[in-house]
């Protein structure tokens, strides 16, 4: 996966996009829209000349390489941009945007911070003398459950670290493709064992299910892994091609839009109604699996996380175990530090707000310093967000706010700056605003603080899938 040296800021404060309220007089066309749409357009057409067109002569052989990196791919294009921020500086107009590039079944996401000028001969019009990314999220994929290719399980025994399924007969599909086997759907009586070697985990387990160990048998099951950790998982030879059923393939395509939504998840919906996720890393897992007394449960194995094994609850959001598993244990010993592997340290953060009575209204500014302690660090995500009240909150004006699943009201920027080793970094949050609602309101109970899973998990390798408040 391409990454970059980068603090991303992904906020799941969606905010208004500034193209929409544009500076120009009214009844005049925003010309920076006008250049935003037609650098749109040219990405889409994956057009050279017609980016040529909406760009400066003297724009930097760097920057126009931004455009070809763009078109590596195969499949149609599809490029979606959006406007995050703008500013005017000594004549000059800087724009910060995302823009959305997909070829088929796969995808990428970069900032730009865009620098537009007048253009000499025709001052009404602008054209682009500086591109800088700021952020790049690669290895997008678009997943859809191939529903023509069904498998017959004959004695299948999928293993995890302290987790097994055995299946002697079912039905199988995935969702695959030029990106491998990533999703797996498996329907048919099986049986699971989940078995932590820890003893304060085996009594923990003890308490709930009344054995030191989870036994008991599913009907149906749903995996995501990393595809170059398919055959690791799954037993050769135990799937074997059938020809395709309607109702059995309707059926499995229930499982799939149930859980593939809520694992290695991208919230884009300002972006594309479409559902993006990221590719598991190496060793990351997640299995969602339904028992017959205590319903859907969730395994996940994340490496990188110092208690790296996770069996929970996700329908009464309840931790059930966690743990560092053996492997982990080896490498680390049994006790740690938890600061050991610490990738940034936050040194200060704080809100500038204001208030307006009259209007309902609230705006101010945010600022967060981080300081980056690894080294081989490449990026770091994180996710802000304002949370609703019972009898006050932040609305976002005009539009639902949908980068949770469970549509949190926010409104918030998209923002970046480089990473440099060992510097403290300062990052303002350029805008946060919203109506004050003065009407009283449930808490939302389904909307946590912690997403199923956010970008900024992914770019860390990390694969929990823990929706508990904290």
């Amino acid at each position: 996966m391409k990454r970059v040296l980068l603090l991303c800021l992904l906020l799941a404060l969606h905010a208004a996009p500034r193209a929409q309220a544009p500076a120009s007089r009214a009844g005049q066309p925003d010309p920076v829209l006008r250049v935003l749409a037609d650098l749109e357009a040219s990405v889409g057409a994956q057009n050279y000349q017609a980016f040529l067109a909406v760009t400066a002569r003297t724009l930097p052989a760097r920057d126009l390489a931004l455009f070809s990196a763009l078109n590596d791919g195969q499949g149609a294009v599809v490029a979606t941009l959006r406007e995050r921020d703008r500013r005017t500086e000594a004549g000059r107009v800087i724009v910060l945007a995302d823009l959305l590039v997909s070829h088929g079944g796969s995808g990428q996401i970069v900032t730009w911070e865009l620098t537009l000028r007048p253009v000499a001969e025709t001052p009404a019009r602008l054209e682009i003398t500086g591109i800088r990314q700021i952020a790049l999220v690669d290895g997008l994929v678009r997943l859809s459950l191939d529903r023509d290719r069904q498998y017959a399980v004959h004695n299948l025994t999928f293993t995890a670290p302290d987790l097994t399924i055995r299946m002697a007969s079912g039905t199988a599909f995935m969702a695959s493709g030029e990106i491998g086997n990533t999703a797996l759907v498996l329907r048919g009586r099986a049986d699971v064992r989940f078995s932590p070697p820890d003893q304060a985990e085996q009594e923990q387990l003890k308490l709930w299910a009344g054995q030191p160990a989870l036994e008991t048998t599913i009907d149906a099951a749903f995996i995501r892994m990393n595809p170059t950790s398919f055959r690791a998982h799954v037993s050769e030879g135990s799937l074997v091609p059938v020809t395709a059923v309607p109702d059995q393939a309707g059926r499995a395509q229930d499982i799939f839009d149930q859980f593939s939504r809520r694992t290695f998840n991208l919230g884009l919906s300002d972006l594309t109604q479409e559902h993006w996720s990221l590719l598991p890393s190496g060793g990351n897992l997640a299995v969602e699996f339904k028992t017959s007394r205590f319903g859907w449960l969730t395994y996940t194995r994340s490496p990188t996380d110092a208690e790296d094994i996770t069996l929970f609850d996700r329908t009464r959001g309840r931790n059930l175990s966690v743990y560092g598993s053996t492997e982990k244990i080896a490498a680390r010993g049994r006790f740690y530090d938890e600061d050991t592997d610490a990738v940034y340290d936050v040194q200060h953060y704080g809100l500038d707000l204001s208030f307006d009575p009259a209007r309902s209204w609230v705006s101010g500014h945010g600022r967060l310093r981080i300081r980056l302690l690894n080294s081989g660090a490449q990026s770091l995500a994180a996710s802000a967000r304002l949370r609703r009240r019972a009898r006050q909150g932040l609305r976002h004006v005009g539009r639902e706010v949908g980068h949770d699943r469970h549509g949190c009201d926010a409104a918030g920027h998209v923002v970046g700056v480089e990473l440099i080793d060992g510097v403290r970094l300062g990052v303002m949050v350029p805008e946060i605003f919203g109506t004050i609602d003065s009407q009283p309101q449930p808490r939302d109970a389904e909307c946590h603080d912690r997403p199923d899973v956010g970008p900024g998990a992914t770019l860390h390798d990390r694969a929990r899938v823990d929706p508990i408040e904290q």
